[in-house]
């Protein structure tokens, strides 16, 4: 029998013309959005759905034998996880001012890791966006004339060719991209963020 768990509490429910388990998973779904909040997490049987799994779980007849744990947040968490987002920027930000420092002191650990978790950041963030008909913040919403998806862009493409410059040991271009384009970018994002969650 399917189980249903709506952060951690038990869901009690009674299937009725639902066949498959996303037909059930999308009233669950369509109930909290009513409540404003969001499913942003799902769990089968306590492990994370890899993304590419998720169709064949959905397509599972509704009596299937598992237990589903779905995770929520409401307008006002999901834009306090943006606006804490905004935070990490402007620090991440800052940090690239030492970069052309680390590589002169060969110190490429610290380059890497600081665009790794800029990269592993701005997809977080950015999967909050899916959730904009609760927070109302989504990859179209407009700061300072611009999409915030249009700085994605900026900021990824940054990262790119900061990559390819790494790769290339062409610590000038490294240095140069990092301070001068992608940290006053970066720290514009997450302003940008924390004044539109505020």
């Amino acid at each position: 029998m399917l189980r249903v768990l709506v952060n951690g509490e038990v869901l009690d429910f009674q299937i009725e013309n639902e066949k498959t388990v996303g037909e059930v998973l999308g009233e669950v779904e369509q109930f909290c959005n009513q409540n404003n909040h969001a499913v942003f997490k799902l769990l089968v049987d306590d492990k994370e759905v890899p993304l590419e799994s998720i169709d064949d779980i959905f397509a599972l007849p509704s009596d299937t034998e598992m237990t589903v744990g779905l995770f929520t947040k409401s307008a006002d968490e999901i834009r306090k996880d943006i606006a804490e987002y905004g935070t990490e920027f402007i620090a991440m930000a800052k940090s690239l001012a030492d970069v052309s420092i680390k590589l002169q002191t060969s110190d490429d650990s610290f380059v890497l890791e600081l665009l790794s978790n800029i990269s592993t950041s701005l997809k977080a963030v950015f999967s909050f966006f899916s959730l904009e008909p609760i927070s109302g913040i989504g990859i179209q919403t407009i700061v300072s004339e611009v999409p915030l998806l249009e700085t994605q862009q900026k900021i990824s493409a940054f990262l790119k060719d900061i990559t390819t410059a790494f790769e290339e040991k062409d610590i000038i271009t490294v240095s140069d991209i990092s301070e001068y384009e992608l940290a006053p970018l970066l720290e514009t994002f997450g302003n940008a963020l924390q004044s539109i969650c505020s």
